[in-house]
């Protein structure tokens, strides 16, 4: 995956991701478990990022890299076939992700479909 600035683009779109994680994490949170345990699931829903970037980059990237460096019998893997299996891994990961965003919004349309129709029909007998 050695495109011409490619490492730009997925910086960005890294950033992008990430920052709209952390600002739309309080309200799913909160929407999706109540306020009742809202500290620990936030908590953990914060911790989540930075603990599967620590277990993938640290150490599944790097035992990969460390095994593609032995086979080019070298100290440091030179190319792209350095992180090419990284790289499946991790879009591995990120439609497993996707798959379960798409089930989780599946499975709670209903409840948010009812919150509607009892919101309009509270607004139409007091005239909004």
């Amino acid at each position: 995956m050695a495109w011409k600035g490619s490492l730009h683009f997925a910086t960005i779109f890294l950033g992008l991701s990430y920052g709209s994680f952390s600002s739309v994490n309080p309200a799913v949170s909160s929407e999706l478990f109540g306020f009742k345990s809202f500290g620990p699931i936030f908590g953990f829903l914060t911790l989540s990022a930075p603990a599967s970037s620590t277990i993938l980059a640290g150490f599944v990237a790097g035992a990969i890299y460390d095994k593609e460096a032995e086979k080019q019998k070298a100290s440091e893997c030179a190319g792209q076939v350095c992180f090419f299996l990284t790289c499946w891994i991790m879009v591995g990961v990120c439609a497993c992700g996707m798959l379960l965003s798409a089930i989780l919004s599946w499975r709670v349309r209903e409840i948010y479909r009812r919150k509607l129709q009892r919101s309009t029909s509270n607004c139409q007998r007091s005239l909004c």
